[in-house]
């Protein structure tokens, strides 16, 4: 998006604005943008590139702090700060969450949402502790709790399924995806169900 920002403008054209997510990697030091990988520096201004990027069409930003990515010592609530103060989309903070106190720190600097990955990996914290914790400190989220329990259908996919996909008459719908999901199976592991079926015929 750095080197080609036409292409968020055509994204949005084709797709609509929300679906289209510009990722930022900044240098916190500095305050500027980084590209490939976060080698080289733009020298782009981080608050001031958001904006550009809002007015080629980007409906979502996601900021991360390359000094802070995997290290665990929380986000940069300053450079949150900077980026959602200067645009009106949503900010989605990353890179640097250890704690859930960290998520609600990221929240109250301006992002609209937060995001965790090595948090995750390398301590106790699970999304459920995460939710309960933000929940307990008024934040709103999304919950679990009154969603019925999950009842797989032994039979599923059935022998017919399975015809039917080789047949082509199952098309891959976000209806026969949602079907997918509530029985707890990805498309891929569906896929893979059919060709065992296949390989055992």
């Amino acid at each position: 998006a750095v080197e080609t920002p036409e292409l968020i403008s055509q994204a949005a054209e084709k797709f609509g604005r929300q679906a289209v997510v510009v990722s930022i990697d900044v240098r916190s030091e500095t305050g500027t943008v980084l590209s490939r990988c976060a080698s080289r520096d733009t020298g782009l201004v981080a608050r001031d590139y958001a904006r550009s990027v809002q007015a080629r069409g980007a409906g979502e930003i996601l900021v991360c702090s390359v000094e802070r990515d995997g290290t665990l010592q929380g986000y940069d609530t300053s450079l949150i700060r900077d980026v959602a103060s200067a645009v009106s989309i949503p900010v989605v903070a990353v890179g640097g969450a250890g704690t859930y106190q960290h998520l609600k720190e990221g929240l109250d600097a301006g992002a609209h949402a937060v995001a965790a990955g090595a948090m995750w990996t390398f301590t106790d914290a699970t999304p459920a502790g995460a939710a309960d914790y933000l929940a307990s400190h008024g934040v709103c989220v999304r919950r679990k709790s009154n969603m019925p329990p999950f009842e797989p259908r032994v039979d599923w996919p059935s022998d017919e399924d399975i015809a039917r996909l080789e047949r082509d008459e199952i098309p891959v719908t976000p209806d026969f995806l949602a079907e997918l999901n509530g029985q707890g199976v990805t498309l891929e592991g569906f896929t893979a169900m059919v060709r065992r079926e296949k390989a055992g015929a």
